[in-house]
């Protein structure tokens, strides 16, 4: 072979090794720029998503805010409720109280009921309020006496 074909070959062979290396020099500076690309949008992604985990706590806080004072209202009010029927279950049972003179009557009265007995005969009833609570009558109560009555 010549000499002139030898330093073509050479040639064309170091042209070849020169546009491959160029080609991964190529490759190489794009994937870096795909990498930072890629860094730039995760790093925008966990922001994001940061933001909306902050929206979301401060949500959740503020509702948790609400409920609790809701419920804060509704237990006040089940307590205002409570007072004014034990003060009027209190006041339903002064009124049929025994004066000093021994009366025909004997009441008693606990939180929520109230017992009245017939001290002469023994008879008893009990106050029964409405589902309302607007109004109350006696319900006349029945008497066991008999102890095998008291076990049927």
């Amino acid at each position: 072979m010549s000499d002139a074909i030898v330093v073509a070959l050479i040639s064309a062979g170091v042209a070849a090794i020169i546009a491959i290396f160029g080609t991964v020099v190529s490759n190489r500076i794009a994937l870096q720029a795909l990498q930072a690309q890629a860094k730039v949008k995760k790093d925008e992604l966990e922001e994001q998503a940061k933001l909306k985990k902050d929206e979301l706590e401060k949500q959740t806080q503020v509702k948790k805010d609400e409920l609790e004072e809701q419920a804060k209202l509704k237990k006040d009010e089940l307590e205002a409720q409570a007072r004014l029927k034990r003060d009027e279950l209190e006041a339903a049972a002064a009124r049929l109280r025994p004066d000093a003179d021994g009366d025909r009557f004997a009441v008693s009265s606990t939180k929520d009921i109230v017992v009245m007995v017939e001290t002469a005969t023994g008879r008893t009833w009990l106050l029964h309020h409405s589902m309302d609570g607007s109004r109350s009558t006696w319900v006349p109560v029945e008497r066991i006496d008999d102890l095998d009555e008291v076990r049927k």
